[in-house]
């Protein structure tokens, strides 16, 4: 089991893209001297590639090109060989303090250099032991938050990190802070744990970690789905799901409507001929006329047809 000694940064910035983180995971999410947030990424100086860190205490703001960023540690792990390095989470009982439903948060720094795993692993009390976790890459070169909902089956289970150099050359270097678990299952979830159970009777020297807190940053997700072809997918699973008998009765009802208007205007014509008695009515019209009559049952017709 290694020790990991919290530090400050790695380096500064040079000509070459950073092998190791240059701030902790703090002065990117607080806020700076100014009030303002750091904007990321920018350019320092002249070189090339994109700035995710503060740059020897400070970052450029809406407001300012210097303010001086929140201060704080981070956990780093040099990776000179394939040894693997392996770090347990700790609390004042030796093991986490929940069960059923948890989520493990933590920030972790991988560069460009080598080839690298993190695994984390979770070891029950009965000594049952599960990978709930495992990055083998980064989307831009600074930190990265992760959300991991698994299941602990008693109190007192353990976390270890385990990081490792998978390729033969390099250096990189490994960083973890900001790690903290809470009861429940992740709120924005990025991982879902479906992972292969092993056993092991391995004992484990007590390490140093980072400390533990929590930072929560909010994630907004845009709805892309059109409005109109979720009601006409509701409407068509709707009709589907009438039985055939009720969709005859659909049916029928559909052809007898325009059949009783027919005859209703049929018994309406063969009493104004044969009685007169609707003449005073039809004479409030004078444009209507055979031809009109004519054209109404036409449409009438066309409805009943469509």
């Amino acid at each position: 089991m290694s020790t990991l000694n919290p530090i400050g940064s790695v380096n500064v910035a040079g000509p070459s893209e950073p092998n190791g983180a240059l701030s902790d995971v703090s002065a990117i999410v607080k806020p700076t001297a100014n009030g303002e947030m750091c904007v990321l990424p920018y350019k320092v100086g002249n070189f090339t590639w994109d700035m995710y860190f503060c740059n020897r205490g400070y970052c450029p703001t809406a407001s300012s090109p210097n303010s001086t960023c929140a201060s704080g540690r981070f956990g780093n792990i040099a990776l000179n060989n394939n040894q693997t390095r392996k770090f347990q989470l700790k609390t004042e009982t030796g093991g986490i303090n929940g069960k059923d439903q948890q989520c493990l948060t933590y920030y972790y720094y991988m560069g460009n250099v080598g080839q690298k795993i993190i695994n984390i692993r979770k070891e029950e009390v009965s000594d049952e032991s599960v990978t709930i976790d495992s990055v083998t890459s980064s989307p831009f070169n600074g930190w990265i938050v992760r959300k991991v909902s698994f299941n602990a089956e008693a109190l007192g289970y353990k976390i270890y990190f385990e990081i490792q150099r998978t390729s033969s050359t390099g250096a990189p270097n490994v960083g973890l802070d900001e790690i903290s678990i809470h009861q429940d299952r992740c709120e924005d979830e990025l991982i879902t744990v479906t992972s292969i159970r092993t056993t092991t009777t391995t004992l484990l020297v007590q390490s140093t970690t980072t400390s533990i807190s929590q930072q929560t940053t909010p994630i907004t997700t845009t709805l892309k789905t059109s409005t109109i072809a979720s009601l006409e997918n509701v409407v068509i699973s709707s009709y589907e799901k009438i039985p055939p008998r009720e969709k005859s009765h659909i049916i029928v009802m559909a052809t007898i409507i325009p059949i009783v208007w027919i005859a209703f205007i049929v018994t309406l014509v063969w009493m104004r001929r044969s009685t007169g008695v609707l003449k005073g009515v039809f004479n409030r019209f004078p444009n209507w006329s055979r031809s009109g009559e004519s054209s109404g049952s036409y449409e009438l017709t066309t409805v009943s047809e469509t």
